[in-house]
């Protein structure tokens, strides 16, 4: 004989004994949700069960212009940063801190990086790249990078994305430097109501 959920709540199909002892206790049948003429069991039990949703994303832009001062090298951009504090933005979770241009992430898992750098040096071009150290930040390797083209009209702006795995929140840091071939007069556009040099951070999930 079939066993039937009924609307009613009841059970049919089903003998006396014909299910072990403790195969339905009443925490499974504790909370239910009436849809009209049929019923849903939920258990109680939602141990692993996703909750739903972004758990972390976060904007970060430089407020003011930086001006680069090392000519062929990497350039830490290590000032002028803060959080996106625009009245139509919110953070989603903790957030990223910032130290001198470090980034530290709030907790382990998959994050998408977006980029936007927007350099301004005259003639010559600059270069921008995203870092990541797994190391506490002792040493660093370049995960993208994009060349704003250098232009007498004025400055020039480049996006780009990557992912990283965050496995250890002790350890993994992240920072953006520029890159030119010019001893001075590149400077990296920054702007306090709207973002030319930023990112967005999403976390998409765990590691």
């Amino acid at each position: 004989m079939a066993i039937t959920i009924n609307g009613s709540g009841t059970i049919t199909g089903v003998s006396a004994g014909g299910l072990p002892d403790g195969s339905v206790t009443a925490d499974d049948l504790a909370s239910t949700l009436d849809l009209g003429s049929k019923t849903l069991t939920i258990p109680t039990d939602t141990t692993g069960l996703p909750s739903g949703g972004l758990e972390e994303a976060d904007t970060w832009r430089i407020s003011s212009n930086y001006t680069l001062t090392t000519q062929y090298n990497y350039e830490r951009i290590p000032s002028n940063w803060e959080r996106d504090d625009d009245s139509s933005f919110e953070k989603i979770g903790t957030g990223l801190t910032e130290s001198s241009g470090v980034f530290a992430f709030p907790s382990t898992g998959k994050y998408l990086i977006i980029f936007n750098g927007e350099g301004d040096g005259g003639s010559t071009s600059v270069t921008f790249y995203s870092r990541i150290s797994t190391d506490g930040g002792s040493n660093y390797d370049v995960r993208a990078s994009t060349r704003a083209a250098g232009t007498t009209s004025g400055s020039d702006s480049r996006t780009y994305s990557f992912m990283v795995d965050v496995t250890d929140t002790a350890n993994v840091r992240m920072d953006f430097t520029a890159y030119t071939s010019a001893s001075s007069g590149v400077t990296v556009s920054g702007n306090s109501y709207q973002t030319s040099t930023g990112f967005t951070c999403i976390k998409l999930g765990e590691t």
